[in-house]
């Protein structure tokens, strides 16, 4: 699947791990879900939040919330510049 751009359709097939999803990812599978057109366009950027948050939770062991607080301070083992 393609970029989707605000206002196409959303696609049917859309789909993921809620809480990995970037926010406009998120918004466009809800509008899927209700039959809606895409509010904000969803691209290649959304990818690279669903990665860091699958990297936060493989160093710092959650991603709950809205707030994560610096890896470093979660895992003394992650070095500050990565955190």
């Amino acid at each position: 699947l393609g970029p989707l751009e605000a206002g196409d359709d959303a696609p049917g097939g859309l789909g993921g791990t809620p809480r990995y999803m970037s926010p406009e990812q998120r918004a466009a599978f809800d509008a899927a879900r209700r039959g809606l057109t895409v509010l904000a366009r969803v691209d290649g950027r959304s990818d690279i939040h669903s990665l860091g948050r699958v990297m936060y939770v493989l160093l710092g062991g959650s991603c709950e919330g809205a707030i994560f607080p610096p890896l470093h301070h979660v895992n003394p083992a992650v070095p500050r510049g990565l955190s």
